[in-house]
């Protein structure tokens, strides 16, 4: 069971009260920043109808550190801080960190010192380290140019203003998807028209190969025939196949003639 699970089973079928002393021990708890899951919960729901006005405080503390930014609470300071302390301030200050490095690859100092209300250096690049250190953000700090890289950011709770943002998000991600579909379709499809043009020449090619071949063989044989017949045809395959030296004994067989033999010349 997780620590927001905790903090959800103790809530069930308590006083109002005893509620909103759930609700300031779950946003000092160290190491919990999310509090949808507890924020949905009806005996947390009650409390915005509360007859006492700390604990309807109580539930708008827990929104704003559900959706809200530092921002917000600096905003109304004096109505929240009778139940904000110290530690919870610097935890709404880490929240804030991740609100803003969501929307940026890289923060200026200077952008976070105005989102958080510091104005030391120092004690930003405390929090900016404690923020890393706490698993809610991923990047480095770069003194020299005074800015955060950010690498990543772990997701906030979802609020409904945040849902028209998500959905316009998302409708962005599913034109560039469209996009790259039909820029691979295409791609694809001169590929296949690249294959079969060059199937067609290869079949054209192997078409005039054979022409070529047939006409070679026709033009040989009709000059073989002028010169000797058919035996000057059968002559020359029978050289090309068997070689000259195996082609002049077949010859001297069919003529009854002894094959022809290297002998040494005597004299005359």
């Amino acid at each position: 069971m997780t620590d927001i699970q905790i903090y959800v089973q103790m809530v069930k079928g308590k006083t109002t009260a005893a509620v909103s002393a759930v609700v300031k021990q779950a946003l000092s708890c160290p190491g919990l920043y999310f509090f949808a899951e507890l924020l949905a919960t009806p005996e947390i729901q009650s409390l915005s109808k509360a007859d006492n006005d700390k604990d309807k405080i109580t539930f708008e503390v827990l929104k704003l550190f559900s959706a809200g930014t530092y921002a917000d609470y600096a905003k109304d300071k004096e109505r929240y801080d009778p139940i904000v302390t110290p530690g919870m301030i610097a935890k709404l200050r880490e929240i804030t960190i991740v609100q803003l490095a969501s929307k940026n690859r890289s923060v200026a100092y200077d952008s976070v010192m105005k989102a958080t209300g510091i104005s030391d250096v120092r004690e930003l690049e405390d929090l900016l380290i404690d923020t890393i250190t706490h698993d809610l953000l991923k990047g480095k700090l770069d003194q020299r140019a005074r800015v955060v890289e950010v690498h990543g950011v772990v997701g906030r709770d979802v609020s409904l203003q945040d849902i028209p943002s998500m959905i316009a998000a998302l409708e962005k991600w599913e034109k560039s998807c469209e996009d790259s579909l039909q820029a691979i379709n295409a791609v694809q499809q001169e590929c296949i028209t690249h294959y079969e043009r060059k199937e067609a020449r290869l079949k054209d090619l192997d078409e005039m190969k054979k022409k070529t071949i047939e006409g070679i063989k026709l033009s040989v044989a009709e000059n073989l025939q002028k010169l000797g017949g058919p035996s000057a045809i059968d002559e020359v395959m029978a050289m090309m196949v068997l070689g000259e030296e195996e082609a002049g004994r077949m010859k001297a067989r069919k003529r009854g003639m002894p094959e022809n033999r290297h002998f040494m010349r005597g004299p005359f």
